[in-house]
C-alpha cells in the first residue's frame, strides 16, 4: 500500500515545487519591475526638479 502512495504522491510533490518555483520567479520579477519603475519615477521627479532649478535660476 505504501508503494501505491509514493507512485502517486511523488509526481504531485515534484509538480507542485515546479509550480511553486515558477510563482517564485514571477513573483521575483514583478517586484524587479516595481522597483525599476519606482527608480525610474525617482528619477525623472530629480530631473525634473533640476529642470525647474535652472529654469528659476
Amino acid at each position: 500500500m505504501p508503494e501505491i502512495l509514493n507512485h502517486i504522491l511523488m509526481p504531485i510533490e515534484k509538480n507542485s515545487k515546479i509550480i511553486i518555483s515558477k510563482i517564485v520567479m514571477i513573483g521575483i520579477e514583478v517586484e524587479i519591475a516595481a522597483g525599476m519603475t519606482i527608480i525610474v519615477i525617482i528619477v525623472k521627479k530629480k530631473l525634473n526638479r533640476g529642470k525647474n532649478g535652472l529654469q528659476n535660476s
